[in-house]
């Protein structure tokens, strides 16, 4: 943004848009001092509900975050319209940040918390049982019947 103060004097203060009772004029013009169009620019970009959408079909099908991802930006590539900046366009190709958060949503609201829990224990590099009671103590404890 560019501004400009202007002090009302005698040679200014004979246009008629200007006021006399005013001490001073305002310019203010809208210049863009970065492009807009470059990556970092672009991955400020909000994704949309779609491309939400989009990833909760990705999640149904059974994929996982980081092969929904792949699979996208495979897509995104092999479209005709393509071009290397909807690489960067976060509204177009969101980060991995936001889609593990889409999943996390998706599968507490799907699967519940038995599948976050069973999840947990997948995930884990430990194969005895006395392991798995200790993962699954606490919520043991939770529900007592």
């Amino acid at each position: 943004m560019l501004s400009q103060i202007r002090e009302i004097n005698r040679w200014n203060a004979r246009n008629r848009f200007i006021s006399r009772s005013l001490p001073c004029t305002l310019s203010l013009k809208w210049i863009h001092n970065h492009g807009l169009t470059t990556a970092e620019a672009l991955s400020y970009q909000v994704p949309g509900a779609d491309l939400k959408e989009q990833f909760i079909r990705y999640f149904v099908e059974g994929l996982n975050p980081s092969r929904a991802m792949k699979f996208h930006r495979d897509c995104l590539q092999t479209a005709p319209d393509f071009e290397e900046q909807h690489l960067a366009d976060a509204g177009k190709n969101p980060s991995s940040r936001v889609v593990y958060r889409w999943h996390d949503e998706w599968r507490k609201q799907n699967l519940g918390m038995a599948s976050c829990i069973m999840w947990c224990l997948c995930s884990s590099s430990s194969s005895t049982v006395g392991d798995i009671t200790f993962w699954l103590s606490p919520w043991l404890s939770l529900n007592p019947g």
